[in-house]
């Protein structure tokens, strides 16, 4: 299918989609169709300490101690993060847009 079943946008060259018949999840809501909570698509974006204050109602992001404190870009190592003034790399936690369950490869 080359168009969003819902908003009828068309498909572009390297662009992610929801899925193969809508360009985002809210198109997919908004005609009815279910998300599941398990649902984990490709991850094309990156979180920024700006997204996490924007985000008031806290639909995206779980609370945190400190958000300023963190690093929202690339990882850094120790030295690095010492020299920004910075406590820790940001890690997706339960609640995050962007937190995927990693399962253990028992084989």
């Amino acid at each position: 299918m080359n168009k969003c079943r819902n908003c009828g946008a068309e498909k572009k060259e390297g662009v992610e989609w929801y899925d193969e018949t809508y360009c985002s999840g809210k198109c997919k809501a908004s005609d009815g169709g279910v998300i599941p909570k398990s649902h984990t698509s490709p991850i094309t974006q990156k979180s920024t300490l700006v997204d996490y204050k924007q985000d008031k109602r806290n639909m995206r992001y779980r609370r945190r101690f400190d958000p300023d404190k963190l690093n929202w870009g690339e990882p850094m190592d120790a030295t690095q993060l010492k020299q920004a003034g910075l406590r820790a790399n940001r890690k997706p936690i339960p609640g995050d847009w962007d937190f995927v369950v990693e399962v253990a490869d028992n084989g």
